[in-house]
């Protein structure tokens, strides 16, 4: 009774890993909006919103923690509906109990898993992957007006007068060239019959 007194409810345990993961989060990751969601509401334990150093939002990440003797696989099912509910593009269990199979961290039904010393990294990682994702997609936005342009401008009148330049300007300088060959060849026979 005196162990279970000192330990606490299994409830506080889980809101005190909660606590230290959230300022763990905000202090790696100082660009990114990281919140609790309030007790008593319905979903996970922390959202966090990814930006870039310029504050462009690039994604959301969904976390749940976990500090308990069992890993229980209903977990899953109840953190993909809050990723759907949040619209997060990724969803992390921080458990301190593994389910079989996953070691450090690993994926299981299109969820993370990961114990808390590997969290963090994995953040990082999955943090790098949503921006590059980001960048992509505002690189690729307005390609086919890009596009359009750039067949506008090749199928146009004045690409193919400077085309048409190009070409003449390299077709008088090989004439010249051959010319000038010509009129060196003729000198060097000329020359040659002289020598003999």
């Amino acid at each position: 009774m005196k162990r279970k007194a000192e330990q606490g409810s299994m409830e506080t345990q889980g809101e005190v890993l909660e606590q230290d993961f959230e300022a763990q989060l905000k202090s790696f990751f100082v660009h990114d909006d990281i919140k609790p969601v309030p007790k008593g509401v319905r979903g996970a334990d922390l959202i966090q919103s990814v930006r870039t150093p310029m504050a462009a939002e690039c994604g959301v990440l969904l976390w749940e923690a976990k500090n308990t003797k069992t890993f229980s696989n209903a977990w899953i099912p109840k953190l993909k509906d809050d990723m759907i509910e949040i619209r997060a593009s990724l969803a992390i269990l921080v458990s301190v109990v593994l389910p079989d199979g996953i070691n450090r961290f690993g994926q299981v039904d299109g969820i993370w898993i990961s114990d808390p010393l590997s969290a963090i990294p994995l953040a990082a990682v999955l943090r790098e992957q949503l921006i590059a994702i980001s960048r992509e997609r505002i690189a690729s936005r307005g390609k086919n007006e890009k596009m359009e342009a750039l067949y506008r401008y090749l199928a146009g009148v004045e690409f193919k007068q400077k085309i048409e330049g190009i070409v003449e300007a390299f077709t008088s300088m090989q004439d010249q060239l051959n010319k000038e060959r010509r009129t060196m060849e003729r000198h060097w026979k000329q020359r040659e019959k002289e020598i003999e």
